[in-house]
């Protein structure tokens, strides 16, 4: 139900990063045939927002080669 509990005192952790608190993410699935460049372009009109993606992934996704179609990403709003 709801997530997982860790260093929240028993509360549901939903991974969010310090810092990130008051932003609200998106959620977009890789596509076939999209690396994250792609998915960069979908959610901030521009593929070298990549660093961005993966700051917010880390740690499921360390690197470009991680993501596959399927794979859902975190795209915190500006």
């Amino acid at each position: 139900m709801g997530g997982r509990t860790g260093r929240s005192g028993g509360r549901p952790c939903h991974g969010v990063a310090a810092g990130q608190e008051g932003i609200a993410p998106r959620f977009l699935t890789v596509r076939a045939g999209e690396g994250l460049a792609d998915v960069a372009a979908r959610a901030y009109s521009t593929p070298d927002a990549v660093r961005r993606l993966l700051a917010a992934n880390r740690p499921a996704v360390s690197g470009p080669e991680d993501v596959h179609a399927g794979v859902v990403v975190r795209a915190p709003s500006a």
